[in-house]
């Protein structure tokens, strides 16, 4: 857990797939860090990435999330509009889409706000 003035992400993942309840509880399936693939450049189909983040109740706040290579290079970035609930909390789920992977090693994914890393 780190925090970023008073944003804490709790939580940071990637998966498969999300299931919200009617409830609000967050079921995650299929965690993974790490993918293999037969050969490069290929396409991953499709996954989520998941956060939850807490700070303030009903506060607002811009946050940023990207993706990049081995070599830094950004491959996916989204920029995020949040509202933080009465419990000071919000799940965050992401979904991506045909993403293009051309090199092997180390991907890095962040979640920033205002240039802090979450």
């Amino acid at each position: 857990m780190t925090k970023s003035s008073s944003l804490l992400s709790t939580l940071f993942v990637v998966c498969d797939q999300t299931i919200v309840s009617k409830e609000g509880k967050l079921s995650l399936i299929g965690l993974f860090s790490q993918t293999f693939v037969a050969r490069l450049p290929t396409t991953f189909p499709q996954f989520m990435i998941v956060a939850i983040v807490t700070g303030k109740p009903n506060q607002a706040y811009s946050l940023s999330l990207k993706l990049t290579d081995p070599t830094g290079k950004i491959i996916h970035h989204r920029s995020l509009e949040i509202k933080l609930g009465h419990n000071g909390q919000t799940n965050i789920i992401t979904p991506v889409h045909q993403l293009p992977l051309t090199l092997t090693g180390t991907h890095t994914l962040t979640l920033t706000h205002h240039k802090q890393t979450l």
